[in-house]
């Protein structure tokens, strides 16, 4: 019942707005809401090294130095803070168990289920609609798409080999953003299947192979005439000046 008002999802939302504006003209102002979901909640850091990876391949030099400022800041806050603490802690102070949990996908996939009005919904329908959103994203391409796909599927990635079964409210860092997906569905499912289906056909044979057989046959049986009339009907084959000279000679 506090999932809505957890870290996790009221930073969720920050990040799903600076994913939007991440590719306009009010990136900056994307740049400071990451920052702030950073500050927020520090699991959100994987999103700034996405969104650097993503301005890296597209040659974007002004915001991967300034996601680099912004991340050498949350880095100087974080040493500040952990600073802080350990000079208040004590030796008796709980530790955390780690995070190492090693549950799977499937912890994700359960995550986005329970912090979404997915768990509203059955099993058999749930289970699709907490998928194709990831499908949808990886269809979208270019600058947007690319980023978006590795923030979602790295994170994923990330709460599989590291969460434990508890954690699984984490997935709300990437709500709403990621159902946005779903919106992109249909297009990647008709794009995976035009592609199969490309792919199951026999290639065409094209006609200057046929006519490279047809003509390496003549020149191998220019004794029989018979032969070489049926081939001529097949190719349009004009004889040049040398097999005249040598037609005239015999």
């Amino acid at each position: 019942p506090d999932i809505p008002f957890s870290h996790e999802l009221l930073a969720g939302l920050m990040l799903s707005l600076a994913l939007a504006l991440s590719v306009g003209r009010l990136w900056i102002s994307g740049l400071i809401l990451a920052a702030c979901a950073v500050a927020l909640r520090e699991l959100a850091l994987p999103f700034l090294l996405a969104w650097g990876g993503a301005a890296l391949l597209a040659g974007e030099r002004a915001k991967v130095f300034s996601i680099c400022g912004t991340l050498m800041i949350i880095a100087l806050g974080l040493a500040l803070h952990a600073f802080a603490v350990a000079g208040v802690r004590e030796p008796g102070d709980l530790t955390s168990p780690g995070w190492s949990g090693m549950v799977g996908p499937v912890l994700a996939l359960y995550g986005i289920h329970v912090t979404t009005l997915l768990q509203t919904l059955p099993i058999w329908l749930a289970g699709p609609l907490g998928v194709l959103p990831l499908l949808g994203w990886l269809a979208v391409g270019g600058r947007l798409g690319v980023f978006a796909s590795a923030w979602f599927a790295g994170f994923i990635a990330a709460v599989a080999i590291f969460a434990r079964q508890e954690n699984f409210y984490w997935m709300g860092l990437f709500i709403p953003a990621y159902g946005v997906g779903l919106a992109f569905a249909p297009r990647a499912v008709t794009d995976l299947f035009l592609a199969i289906r490309s792919a199951c056909r026999p290639p065409p044979r094209t006609h200057s192979n046929y006519d490279d057989n047809a003509v390496k046959r003549l020149d191998a049986h220019r004794d029989h005439p018979t032969l070489i009339g049926s081939l001529n009907d097949q190719i349009d084959y004009t004889p040049n000046q040398s097999d005249a000279e040598q037609s005239e000679s015999r």
